[in-house]
């Protein structure tokens, strides 16, 4: 949908010398979306979200190398706490494997992935601020989705020849869930990131983050039957405090 509708009113293009970071930014994306949609099948959407507290860690230290700044010290505690807040959550999947823990924190290597994938979308964050600059959201948004779609046809040819797909019968909740996921969590949600970033820092677009758990635990506890317990609550708070460290204590301290 959108590569006809940039290719007609003409911002497809992309100079030359932007190239090789454009396909730096789609290897980015391309590699969250893979990660995330193998890794959210044997992890909570709860912790999938509470994990993604780190992309403002990831893209702070990003920024801060590209820029060669200084970190703080209360900068390398948050860092810290976020280490053990995450190590808390892998740590716990990969040797507590009960029912309930899998219902709370998730698999092993389902968090892993998601990681993997948090990595990603802080990289193409702070790759795709240079585009947003200089080219329209809609282009960004255009090139990230044909780039999912490119990584979506070998996934797709396998599950043709283990026999997954095409399904037998397709319920409508399913067509209703494809058309959700493809057109507001690909299209509108990368869109209003590009968007966002255009005339904000990547910074601060990453720190939407902090309300994802809170989201996600409102809609998956009851459909899904996820379960919150005392170790996720004690990841989480410590994430929290990595992530108000790292991120909100010091632009506090500059606005002073």
């Amino acid at each position: 949908i959108l590569i006809p509708l940039i290719v007609i009113t003409k911002q497809y293009r992309i100079q030359r010398k932007d190239l090789p970071l454009l396909f730096l930014a789609l290897f980015f994306i391309a590699g969250n979306s893979l990660a995330f949609t193998v890794g959210i099948k044997y992890t909570t959407v709860i912790i999938s979200q509470v994990l993604y507290f780190f992309t403002p860690i990831v893209v702070m230290l990003l920024s801060r190398i590209q820029f060669k700044q200084q970190f703080k010290f209360i900068e390398y505690l948050g860092v810290l706490l976020g280490i053990i807040g995450g190590s808390i959550i892998v740590s716990q999947s990969y040797f507590n494997t009960s029912l309930v823990t899998q219902l709370s924190v998730g698999t092993f290597q389902g968090n892993v992935l998601i990681l993997l994938a948090v990595l990603f979308w802080g990289c193409y964050l702070v790759a795709s601020k240079v585009f947003v600059t200089k080219y329209p959201p809609i282009t960004i948004t255009a090139y990230s989705c044909f780039a999912n779609f490119l990584v979506g046809i070998p996934l797709v040819l396998y599950e043709v020849q283990m026999g997954i797909f095409p399904p037998k019968s397709i319920a409508m909740e399913s067509v209703v869930a494809i058309f959700f996921l493809g057109i507001i969590s690909c299209v509108l949600v990368t869109f209003l990131y590009s968007w966002a970033v255009k005339y904000t820092t990547s910074f601060i677009v990453s720190c939407i983050t902090y309300i994802a758990p809170v989201s996600a635990a409102l809609v998956s506890i009851p459909l899904l039957g996820e379960q919150v317990t005392p170790i996720l609550l004690i990841a989480t708070i410590i994430i929290g405090v990595s992530f108000y460290l790292t991120s909100i204590y010091p632009l506090r301290k500059e606005s002073k």
